[in-house]
């Protein structure tokens, strides 16, 4: 059998896959909150455990040399072997664990870190349609045509419904100059289909600005990335020193997540070191509490969080550890309900998988997943009507922390 195995060139396909999962369950057994990428991902598989890949191997070397009509490639088989197993996990499992190709795994890293090849938009989930919030100026998509409050049904003539948003990101990323029809219903329109050229994208995690009579600042934050507590802190630093703001207004709305750490650091701006931020529960049955860093630099500033139904995973964190402590007043929508996490971990190949290995709950324990943490005023708004220029929650958010200050609405 081994010799099956060294001849179809599968060793590091069968050791990479499995080697992954078990040691994802490790690295969050210990208290990593950001396990270490590029690690080269060694096996323990017994022999027994080996024959049990008999059937995909010959199944794989049969498909090669007898297939009929025109075969896809070696790789092409591998990846739908791959996302075959993800595929048989139950419910939410399978939603939230991903294998990335290289190509998608290079597209990945880049969007973590501010620039990629896209086409220049901000999706948010609403009621589970993809529903581009913002678009860059100046980028692809504003060139082409498409408009914030755009709904996204498929991507070149593949349905994108269901799928989760690290999914439908990546299928609008890619190599520059590629391109894409996306299927768009716009409201007045119904369905339009517009091509749209990929181009290299650089987009900031934060914007900032100055409401309320140059009493409040504003910070939305796009992505919890890797450099998203460099841009807080900074933003944070100049609204209250060089400006003079009393109050901040942080605007996660559209927020899927991306890097727990980030989530902690930024929690940790508003909250004082050593409290807890999160619980966590590992699938190996460990359990441990994340705690805030000392340093934080807007402690005793008056909050205002914005979440709605696109603001997950790390955002959710935040909001949930801001409403346990009462630190923020929490406005707009319930929030996504992804209270789980994966661990990334890079294969040899350049590959990436990302596979749900933990739940985080608030600090007081209170449940995230599928449930979501609930504003304490509610004001649901849509991009397509914040791009007309009404934004309700906001305006809420804004009368909320003049009258802490003392003053009135403008």
């Amino acid at each position: 059998m081994k010799r099956i195995v060294r001849r179809l060139g599968l060793v590091l396909f069968v050791l990479v896959v499995l080697g992954a999962t078990s040691l994802a369950g490790y690295l969050l057994g210990t208290t990593q909150a950001k396990p270490v990428e590029g690690q080269i991902v060694l096996s323990t598989i017994s022999d027994e455990e080996w024959e049990k890949f008999v059937p995909l191997i010959q199944t794989f070397e049969l498909i090669r040399d007898r297939f009929y009509f025109e075969l896809p490639t070696d790789e092409e088989l591998i990846e739908g072997a791959i996302q075959g197993m993800i595929d048989t996990l139950p419910g939410e499992g399978a939603q939230y664990t991903y294998y990335y190709n290289p190509l998608m795994a290079k597209i990945n890293r880049s969007m973590m870190s501010g620039g990629f090849a896209g086409i220049g938009v901000r999706i948010t989930s609403e009621n589970g349609q993809a529903v581009i919030s913002s678009i860059e100026p100046g980028g692809p998509a504003e060139r082409a045509g498409i408009k914030a409050g755009d709904v996204i049904i498929a991507v070149d003539g593949e349905s994108i419904e269901g799928l989760p948003w690290e999914i439908r990101s990546g299928l609008l990323r890619g190599e520059v100059g590629s391109t894409s029809t996306l299927t768009i219903f716009r409201i007045g329109a119904g369905r339009i289909d517009v091509e749209v050229t990929r181009d290299f994208v650089v987009t900031p995690s934060v914007r900032t600005r100055v409401l309320g009579d140059g009493h409040i600042g504003y910070i939305s934050l796009e992505i919890f990335g890797d450099t998203a507590t460099e841009e807080v802190r900074e933003a944070l630093r100049q609204l209250l020193d060089e400006e003079g703001v009393e109050a901040i207004i942080l605007d996660l709305r559209g927020n899927p997540g991306g890097n727990q750490q980030a989530g902690l650091q930024i929690l940790s701006q508003f909250l004082p070191g050593g409290k807890p931020a999160a619980q966590i529960y590992s699938s190996d049955g460990a359990y441990y509490t994340l705690a805030t860093f000392p340093g934080g630099i807007a402690l005793d500033v008056p909050l205002v969080l914005l979440i709605d139904q696109g603001s997950a995973s790390a955002s959710e964190m935040v909001a949930a550890a801001f409403k346990d402590y009462e630190r923020a007043t929490i406005i707009g929508d319930t929030s996504h309900g992804k209270g789980v996490g994966q661990t990334p971990i890079s294969l040899p190949d350049g590959s990436l998988t990302m596979v749900v290995d933990h739940e985080f709950r608030s600090p007081m324990g209170t449940v995230i997943h599928e449930v979501g943490v609930q504003p304490d005023i509610r004001v649901p708004t849509s991009p397509a009507e914040r791009q007309r220029g009404t934004d309700r929650a906001l305006d809420r958010a804004i009368e909320v922390l003049l009258e802490r200050l003392g003053g009135s609405a403008p």
